[in-house]
């Protein structure tokens, strides 16, 4: 992760993650996770941001690109959720600065 940050220009964030390995990008077994995570074929995502505007324009979003959407407004309530259901989510969107 490099973060880069200049007086008048703003802050860069780049997030660097490692190339996956060649050849089919899910195995058999991932596959049968992912689906698992699934209802009627959509996947469920965890989307969490405290501002409602932000929440709602994201959550749309996700819907359209056919993904079921559990929302939470604070990190509280998003762990919460994870401790009822640690296994229900196939990803998480992340508000990453949110107030404490």
């Amino acid at each position: 992760m490099r973060i880069q940050t200049e007086l008048g220009r703003g802050t860069s964030v780049k997030v660097y993650v490692p190339k996956a390995p060649s050849g089919s990008l899910l195995t058999q077994e991932r596959h049968e996770d992912v689906s698992a995570l699934a209802v009627a074929g959509r996947p469920r995502i965890l989307l969490v941001d405290d501002d409602n505007n932000v929440r709602e324009v994201t959550k749309t979003i996700l819907e359209e690109a056919g993904y079921i959407v559990s929302e939470a407004g604070s990190g509280g309530s998003a762990i919460e959720q994870l401790e009822k259901s640690p296994q229900a989510f196939a990803a998480a969107v992340i508000d990453f600065a949110m107030p404490a």
